[in-house]
């Protein structure tokens, strides 16, 4: 640049026309795969208990769980990471009426509200500690 042809200050880096423009969002589909553990207690009645002598002449029992359907009992006494996240839509819908009016929550729940759909369970590994 020279001096000649612009307005005084137009050829510094710090003129609004020298600084690059910000790249536009554009948004992409991706799958997303979440792997999560956590070591939980799933109450069961299918066990047997073996009563049993152990070297030093001393009884105790040895329970048997290999009847035992871990994934049903699961499902059945526990919240599975989908039930959580349909609880946690409801009390979303919820806390969007009490919000009504208030711009920035609204926009926040609704993300989180859709952040919560579309989540499908493709596999669940139990296995007794």
């Amino acid at each position: 640049m020279n001096n000649f042809d612009y307005p005084v200050g137009s050829d510094t880096q710090d003129a609004p026309w020298n600084k690059p423009s910000e790249p536009k969002q554009v948004e992409f589909t991706c799958e997303v795969l979440h792997e999560l553990k956590k070591v939980i207690n799933v109450p069961v009645y299918q066990y047997y208990e073996n009563e049993v002598m152990d070297e030093d002449g001393e009884r105790f029992y040895d329970v048997d769980t290999s009847d035992v359907d871990w994934e049903q009992a699961y499902k059945d006494n526990c919240y599975t990471i989908n039930d959580l996240l349909c609880v946690l839509e409801g009390y979303i819908k919820n806390d969007l009426e009490r919000s009504k009016g208030d711009k920035q929550r609204e926009k926040e729940l609704n993300q989180i509200l859709e952040a919560c759909k579309g989540w499908k369970t493709q596999n669940i590994y139990i296995e007794e500690l």
